[in-house]
């Protein structure tokens, strides 16, 4: 009749499951009540770009974009887990992957330095003005590139016309705090 062919499956185990910085908090709890815990727990972290708004929330369509020491990423990464809503929260640690290809968001020695410079805005940290103009142009140029509408000098390159930001007019309002 038909014979017996034996079938083997293995199992890998993707690294990447778990790997994400996408979240979000339930409104609420907001982004206040996000960085209110953050604050509890003693340790390091740093909201990065468009702060201004804090506690009431960043810009309007807007997400959270945070970094936090190695220590405090499961922690935080739990407490997001078991509080998901509509208010989007990307987070990302000093040395774990940001994306696929499983490198950091910025290298590990820029985001310790970022956290340990940081200042107080509001009662939430954040990066110092110097930190904040550099870590925002090299998010406007290797986050976003040309997506981000900054012109370039290559012709062969397209730029987008219509960046989600005004990100040269935030550039040049970081730039005149450091004068």
């Amino acid at each position: 009749v038909g014979s017996f062919i034996p079938s083997y499956f293995i199992l890998y185990t993707n690294p990447n499951a778990r790997t994400t910085y996408h979240y979000s908090v339930n409104s609420q709890i907001g982004y206040k009540g996000f960085l209110n815990y953050l604050n509890k727990t003693g340790k390091k972290y740093i909201v990065l770009r468009f702060f201004e708004n804090l506690p009431l929330g960043g810009r309007v369509g807007g997400d959270l974009d945070i970094l936090v020491e190695d220590d405090l990423e499961k922690e935080a990464s739990d407490f997001l887990m078991q509080n998901p809503g509509t208010e989007m929260v990307d987070m990302y640690s000093v040395s774990g992957p940001s994306d696929a290809a499983r490198i950091p968001y910025y290298t590990p020695f820029l985001s310790r330095k970022m956290l340990e410079d940081s200042i107080d805005f509001n009662g939430y940290r954040v990066p110092n003005n110097e930190d904040y103009l550099n870590s925002f142009i090299y998010h406007c140029l290797y986050h976003k590139g040309l997506s981000s509408g900054i012109p370039t000098c290559y012709s062969d390159l397209k730029i987008s016309n219509n960046p989600d930001n005004d990100y040269m007019l935030k550039i040049k309002n970081l730039s005149s705090l450091r004068q």
